[in-house]
């Protein structure tokens, strides 16, 4: 299991001054704790959020050496740390609109006797022979898959194998999915997850080929017509004022 040291964050310290140390403000709550302010170093939480994601369990190693809980001069020794360890899903991640940076990490703290939903993405291996030998174009449908299952018991991602894919319209459904059997999809087992199509062919429109006299004379006509029924109404009203 994934480890992530924290310390108890002093709420007297402001979130952006803990970001221009590059420590991130964070808090761990769950069904039976109240929720504890944390900071986590940035680099250390990058490093574990490229890796755990959002489904894969992580043990929060919590120092209280930044808080006024502590006694003053008291050790924190790895026995204490390993005694405070929580087992936590990464819940939710603010990032900053602009700079994309982490601003806030919400930790959630859950029994790992009960079993919970969640998605889960889906990710291809390999390369579909329709596509590369046919010059077919893959298509995925589902990029998550929602599935229930104890904590212990999570995947990190779903891996499709490609190399089924040999023809044109050939397609992999949920119910074709690879997972461990302690873990439920909740999703429909028919729902198509990746599928090879045709390539589109773009239509182009018709072509109207005409010479360059024949242009000129319609353009021509045109006026004719125009001049015409203009000469026709002045006549018109010529006629009504005389009457």
């Amino acid at each position: 299991m994934l480890h992530l040291s924290v310390k108890t964050r002093n709420k007297n310290k402001k979130a952006k001054h803990l970001l221009q140390e590059e420590v991130i403000p964070a808090v761990v709550y769950g069904p039976k704790n109240p929720p504890k302010s944390l900071s986590v170093g940035y680099k250390s939480f990058y490093n574990t959020y490229k890796e755990a994601g959002e489904t894969t369990l992580i043990a929060l190693d919590i120092d209280k050496g930044d808080s006024k809980e502590n006694k003053e001069g008291e050790e924190v020794t790895q026995e204490v740390l390993s005694q405070a360890n929580n087992v936590v899903l990464i819940r939710e991640v603010q990032v900053h609109p602009v700079s994309g940076k982490f601003m806030h990490i919400d930790f959630y703290q859950l029994p790992l006797d009960k079993e919970i939903e969640l998605s889960i993405p889906v990710e291809s291996s390999g390369e579909a022979p329709a596509v590369k030998e046919l010059g077919g174009i893959l298509v995925q449908n589902l990029h998550e898959v929602n599935i229930k299952a104890l904590p212990t018991n999570l995947i990190h991602e779903i891996t499709v194998d490609l190399s089924g894919l040999k023809e044109m319209g050939n397609s992999i459904l949920v119910k074709d999915l690879i997972i461990p059997s302690n873990i439920e999809i909740l999703a429909d087992m028919e729902q198509t997850v990746f599928t090879v199509e045709q390539p589109r062919e773009e239509e182009e429109e018709p072509v109207v080929e005409t010479t360059e006299g024949e242009a000129i004379e319609s353009i021509k006509t045109e006026g004719e017509e125009e001049r015409e029924a203009r000469e026709k109404e002045e006549q018109e009203k010529v006629q009504e004022q005389k009457v």
